[in-house]
C-alpha cells in the first residue's frame, strides 16, 4: 500500500498546492493510495506510525520540507518496520531533496518514487532516540536555523519564493547578536 503524508502549510503553503497537484495525477493513474495531513508540529511522525503500522502503508511519501521529512524518517524508524521513504519537495528550504537529487518538479518526483527510479539506501544518525536524515547542526549553524524557524521574516520571504534569504538574514541577525552584545 502507498501512503502520504502531506504538510500542507510547509512553504508558506505550497505543500497544499503541490499535493492538488500529485492528487490529479494519482486519481488519472487509477492509483490505491492512503493520504494524511499535518495540523501541526511532530505529527507526521504520529500519522508515519499508523499508516505503517495500522494500514500496511510498505511506501511512505512525505509532501513537504525538510522538517516534514525528518518527521517522516522519525515514524518510519519508530515503526519498527520496513517502509520504503519518498519524498515530493514542497518547503522553503528543501535541502534534503537538493541533496539527494530529488527533482524540483513535483510530478517527476512522483514518478521517481512510483517507479522506483534511483532507489538508494540512506545512512541515518540516531542521537538521543530522535535520527536524522539530511544533516545536523551544533552552535552558530542551530542558532541560525532555530532564529530562521522562528521569524516572521521566513513566511513573508516564502510569499515572494525567495525564502532562502530567510537564512542569510538570520545569519547576519545571529552575527550581530554575537558580536555587537
Amino acid at each position: 500500500m502507498l501512503g502520504f503524508i502531506v504538510n500542507p502549510v510547509s512553504g508558506n503553503g505550497k505543500g497544499k498546492t503541490v499535493w492538488e497537484h500529485l492528487e490529479r495525477a494519482l486519481r488519472g493513474q487509477g492509483a490505491h493510495y492512503l493520504m494524511r495531513q499535518t495540523s501541526g508540529e511532530g505529527e507526521a511522525q504520529k500519522l508515519a506510525i499508523e499508516l505503517i503500522q495500522k494500514e500496511g502503508v510498505k511506501k511512505l511519501i512525505a509532501v513537504g520540507g525538510d522538517g516534514t521529512v525528518h518527521e517522516v524518517i522519525n515514524g518510519i524508524q519508530k515503526s519498527g518496520q520496513k517502509c520504503i521513504f519518498g519524498h515530493v519537495a514542497a518547503g522553503s528550504g528543501n535541502d534534503y531533496a537538493r541533496g539527494h537529487g530529488v527533482p524540483k518538479d513535483p510530478l517527476e518526483a512522483l514518478d521517481r518514487v512510483m517507479t522506483d527510479r534511483d532507489e538508494r539506501w540512506i545512512d541515518l544518525l540516531k542521537i538521543n532516540g530522535r535520527v536524522a536524515v539530511n544533516s545536523i547542526g551544533a552552535g552558530f549553524d542551530a542558532l541560525v536555523a532555530k532564529t530562521t524557524n522562528e521569524s516572521r521574516h521566513k513566511n513573508w520571504l516564502n510569499r515572494y519564493r525567495i525564502g532562502k534569504f530567510a537564512y542569510l538574514l538570520s545569519v547576519i541577525r545571529v552575527l550581530c547578536v554575537y558580536f555587537c552584545g
